[in-house]
Parts: structure tokens; C-alpha cells; sequence
């Protein structure tokens, strides 16, 4: 139930900046490059459907999307034959590039695409949610 947008954790001795993972607003499934390589290997109009609308929901809702990717995201089956129990390595990595490619193209055609020290400052300069946290000290259980 934690924010999806960056928000501040408060401790004792300052505070952390968190940017979480991005998730579908709503639903909390999750949006990240990995989790399309996933949905395209049963289909790529879905994959393609799912991340346009996922943009438009955060459009729509005046959110800013983070947009995680993994070295797995660029390499495939064929570069790494012993990875291919994870999502999407069974896939080539030409695809996977032409893949991403066209999900990063309409990324920035709807949103303007940060390195991630700029979005963490711009995050840092706007209106954030705040969230305390209680770390346990020794001798308490």
C-alpha cells in the first residue's frame, strides 16, 4: 500500500529518498521491461497494449513513471543458454532489443526521459509524501 510515486521515508537520523518500482495505477501489477518480455512471450500486441496503457494511466493520472530495466532486458537465449529459466530469455536478443526499443521510443514520446539522479532531484524539489519507520533497537523484540 506504499506510495507509487517517490516519497520520503523520515528516520531518526534524516531522511531517504524512495523511488519504487513502477506498478499499473490501481491495479499494482507490475510495469517494468522484464515483466514485458514476460507478457510477449505469450503475446506482443499485449505486451505493446499493456505498456501504452499503463502510460496513459499514469498520464492521465499525473504520475511520472520510473522505468526499470536488467541487463536480462537486452541479452537473450541466444547470447546466454544457461539463463533461459528466466522470464523472457528464451527469446533472442535481437528481438528483445527491437522490443525495447520501440517501448523506450513511446516512452519518451509521452514523457520527458531522465537519467535517474535528475528525476531523484526533481522528486527532492516537488511536493513528496512522507513515511516514518521504526527500526528496532538492540534489546527490544
Amino acid at each position: 500500500f506504499a506510495p507509487n510515486q517517490p516519497y520520503l521515508w523520515k528516520l531518526d537520523n534524516g531522511q531517504l529518498l524512495e523511488i519504487p518500482v513502477t506498478t499499473l495505477p490501481g491495479f499494482r501489477t507490475p510495469v517494468h521491461a522484464t515483466y514485458l518480455h514476460y507478457l510477449a512471450t505469450f503475446s506482443a500486441t499485449a505486451a505493446s497494449t499493456y505498456w501504452s496503457s499503463a502510460l496513459a494511466m499514469y498520464n492521465f493520472n499525473h504520475m511520472s513513471p520510473s522505468f526499470l530495466l536488467h541487463p536480462l532486458d537486452f541479452i537473450g537465449g541466444d547470447d546466454e543458454a544457461e539463463l533461459q529459466f528466466f522470464p523472457g530469455m528464451k527469446e533472442n536478443s535481437k528481438t528483445k532489443i527491437q522490443r525495447i526499443t520501440s517501448y523506450l521510443d513511446l516512452y519518451r514520446q509521452k514523457f520527458d526521459v531522465v537519467p535517474m539522479k535528475e528525476f531523484a532531484k526533481m522528486a527532492l524539489n516537488g511536493d513528496l509524501q512522507s513515511r516514518s519507520i521504526q527500526f528496532a533497537r538492540s534489546g527490544m523484540s
